[in-house]
């Protein structure tokens, strides 16, 4: 089985280019710890971060719970 793991949040390039030197370091060095441990359990095949001039061609699915209720 083959998985695409892509991790985000709100406002991703522009909270990177307001952060601090420290800051960006401590987000590396836990991409790293996660690409270790994936990589540690399996294979990874890549692991590029998209570029931001692509991110406006890319469609976003987001995961919501079901509710079992009727629909009004």
């Amino acid at each position: 089985m083959r998985l695409l793991v892509l991790m985000s949040e709100e406002d991703h390039f522009g909270r990177w280019d307001r952060s601090t030197d420290a800051e960006r370091q401590a987000g590396l060095g836990c991409f790293r710890a996660f690409s270790e441990a994936v990589r540690a359990r399996g294979s990874v095949l890549a692991g590029e971060a998209l570029a931001a001039r692509l991110l406006p061609a890319a469609y976003t699915i987001e995961v919501r719970p079901v509710i079992d209720a009727p629909v009004a």
